[in-house]
């Protein structure tokens, strides 16, 4: 009997969690924002695991849940999905690791090489037409993105940090921060 209970209580839990993940594929904000803050510590502490840095796998958990949101048609139900998004969490870890490892090799190298490899006139003037873009792409947010925006990419604030100034919660934080981030993308590829 207790068996049966059991089985019964996770046929339910995984029936609402596939629900959850229909409405979220269908873009429900709300359906969404549960799927991210349901399983935040997961992906976040799988991450820490592997950077050990707090900051670092912060960013790294949002980039991964804006991967997840953005793909999540790709999601197959046959599958576990936490097992996905932890994939996703790997994958976007490991990226991390390549990027920091060309980043340290490059400091690594001798002073001939640097000079070789540092950025041309032109190379400055693209970066900040870029920039340029970025700002001005913040700057038309509607005000509850731009304000998060600003503080989390040009002050380079925590979450827990823009929580406390804007008093909002962290969830809610997260969310303006994916969704943000989505907005800024739409806007700088059009």
């Amino acid at each position: 009997m207790y068996h049966h209970l059991i089985k019964l209580y996770f046929l339910k839990k995984l029936n609402s969690l596939n629900e959850l993940i229909s409405q979220a594929k269908k873009g429900k904000q709300q359906a969404q924002s549960q799927l991210i803050s349901g399983f935040w510590v997961d992906v976040k502490y799988y991450i820490l695991t592997k950077v050990h840095d707090e900051n670092s796998a912060e960013e790294l958990t949002v980039e991964t849940f804006t991967k997840a949101i953005t793909k999540l048609h790709l999601y197959n139900e046959d599958f576990d999905f936490k097992t996905w998004l932890i994939s996703i969490a790997h994958n976007t870890t490991m990226d991390f690791f390549r990027k920091k490892k060309n980043y340290d090799e490059f400091f690594l190298n001798d002073y001939s090489k640097i000079l070789q490899t540092s950025p041309s006139p032109e190379d400055n003037i693209i970066s900040e037409q870029k920039n340029s873009a970025l700002l001005k792409a913040i700057n038309e947010l509607e005000e509850k993105y731009k304000k998060v925006m600003e503080l989390k990419f040009l002050e380079d604030k925590s979450i827990k940090e823009i929580a406390g100034i804007l008093d909002l919660t962290e969830a809610n934080v997260k969310i303006r921060i994916l969704r943000g981030k989505k907005l800024l993308s739409d806007k700088l590829n059009t």
